[in-house]
């Protein structure tokens, strides 16, 4: 059984022919507040908690795997076409200006993360 998973999703103006990069947040807290339209800001709890999940992902060298399936009708979740996996690294922030993911095998150096670091509280609250 998947440790994480979305039900349903569906990709909008990808094109294939191209190269993307993916980016992963772990995040904690954050309930949606619908009188502010964003997640409600995370508690210093949250925070140290979101930063020992990353510390000890890091230290395991942990990787996370995607796996995109094709949802078909009469089909168990288990049985469902697989049309993408994608593989994530934990990236390492002790030094922001060169820090990254591995490069991926199309050649090009990934690109350095944000100066911001493992934790990002933008207006979205993550």
């Amino acid at each position: 059984m998947p440790h994480f998973s979305k039900g349903n999703h569906t990709f909008e103006q990808i094109e294939t022919n191209k190269h993307y990069r993916l980016a992963g947040w772990i995040n904690v807290g954050g309930k949606w507040n619908d009188a502010l339209k964003k997640p409600n800001p995370r508690t210093p709890e949250e925070i140290s908690a979101q930063l020992e999940i990353y510390e000890l992902m890091k230290k395991h060298d942990a990787e996370i795997t995607v796996v995109v399936q094709e949802r078909m009708h009469g089909l168990e979740p288990r049985d469902f076409p697989a049309k993408q996996r994608i593989k994530m690294f934990v990236n390492n922030y002790e030094n922001y200006q060169s820090a990254s993911a591995p490069a991926q095998d199309f050649g090009a150096p990934a690109a350095p993360p944000s100066p911001a670091g493992p934790i990002i509280d933008d207006d979205m609250g993550w």
